[in-house]
C-alpha cells in the first residue's frame, strides 16, 4: 500500500520541481525512487542512512532540542536538522521542547538548513532563510549560505 501512494504522490510532486521525502525509510526511499528521506532518532542513524541513500539524495535528521545531535547530524552528513517541538501541536505528542534561540545558534554554526517544528505557520518565528516549505507542523527552513 505505502509504495502505491508512493507511486501515485511522487511524480506528481517531482514534476513540479518539488522534493519527494519519504519519513522513516531510506531503504523504500531508495528502492520507489524518492528524492530523499528523513530519520528521527528511533529510526535509522544519520550515517546509515546517508550511506543507503547515497550523496545525491536529501537526507533531514531529526535533532528534538540537542545541539549535540544537530552537530552529530551535521557530521553525519545530513541535508538538514529538524528541531522541536517550540510549541504544543495537535498532530503527536510533544516530549521534547525546544527553545527558539537553538534555530540561531545553528545557523550561525552549519550550513545545513533546519527545520523547525511549529504548531501552525501563524506561531512560526524570523529565522535566517531564503526558502522556506510548510507542512503541519513542521517549517523547513533553508539557510541563505547553502
Amino acid at each position: 500500500a505505502i509504495c502505491r501512494a508512493i507511486d501515485a504522490l511522487r511524480p506528481v510532486a517531482q514534476a513540479r520541481a518539488v522534493a519527494f521525502l519519504l519519513n522513516d525509510r531510506p531503504d523504500l526511499a531508495v528502492q520507489t525512487g524518492c528524492d530523499g528521506a528523513h530519520v528521527g532518532q528511533a529510526d535509522m542513524a544519520a550515517r546509515a542512512a546517508r550511506t543507503l541513500l547515497g550523496p545525491d539524495r536529501t537526507l533531514g535528521v531529526t535533532c528534538h532540542d540537542s545541539r549535540h545531535l544537530a552537530m552529530q547530524a551535521g557530521e553525519d552528513g545530513a541535508d538538514y536538522v529538524a528541531f522541536g517541538a517550540f510549541f504544543p501541536t495537535g498532530s503527536k505528542d510533544v516530549t521534547h521542547h525546544a527553545e527558539v534561540e537553538i534555530l540561531a545558534w545553528w545557523s550561525e554554526l552549519y550550513k545545513e538548513p533546519q527545520s523547525a517544528s511549529l504548531a501552525s505557520p501563524a506561531t512560526a518565528v524570523p529565522v535566517s532563510a531564503t526558502d522556506v516549505a510548510m507542512g503541519s507542523s513542521e517549517i523547513v527552513l533553508q539557510s541563505k549560505t547553502q
